[in-house]
């Protein structure tokens, strides 16, 4: 199976939106925040037939992409939109490439009355609208809404936390 350099922890331990946006960070990328982030292709095979092989259940993997997303249009300026997600979100430099191709499609806005007012016929095709709160729209018509209950947006806030925390004890450090 993979060596421990290969399998390199969950997505959520290598994201790091700003924390006005994490919600929609949260929303945008749900489950797949809990996926296994690996070196290569190969080795999220490897894993996966290792799973079926031994009966363990089903995970999701992440490898960096070897080509950049396709470039981002320009959006049109419309009250509410705020810009592409992928650009509220920090990553070390060699996992940026993944977050960019994740959350490449992702337009963030205000709120749903954003949702409800702007003229979605002037956005890129195919892109998915999240607000601030973490409400998605998609181009196929479908939205998704209401109270998160789900581990993803805990997952970031305790790594901000933890972060937070981390940097107080090393400035007492430094005192």
């Amino acid at each position: 199976l993979a060596s421990a350099s290969t399998l390199m922890g969950a997505l959520a331990n290598w994201v790091s939106p700003y924390e006005d946006h994490e919600k929609a960070v949260a929303a945008a990328l749900g489950e797949r925040l809990q996926y296994l982030l690996v070196s290569d292709t190969n080795v999220a095979l490897a894993c996966i037939r290792y799973l079926k092989k031994e009966d363990l259940g089903r995970t999701g993997f992440a490898s960096i992409p070897t080509e950049a997303p396709v470039p981002q249009e320009a959006l049109p300026t419309q009250p509410g939109v705020i810009g592409y997600l992928a650009d509220k979100v920090g990553a070390q430099a060699e996992y940026q490439l993944l977050f960019d191709s994740l959350l490449s499609s992702y337009i963030l806005i205000e709120n749903l009355d954003t949702l409800a007012s702007i003229d979605r016929s002037k956005l890129p095709s195919q892109s998915i609208l999240v607000t601030l709160d973490g409400e998605i729209y998609e181009s196929t018509g479908c939205i998704i809404g209401g109270v998160e209950n789900s581990s993803s947006l805990g997952m970031l806030q305790r790594r901000r936390q933890l972060k937070v925390l981390e940097d107080e004890l090393e400035d007492m450090e430094i005192s």
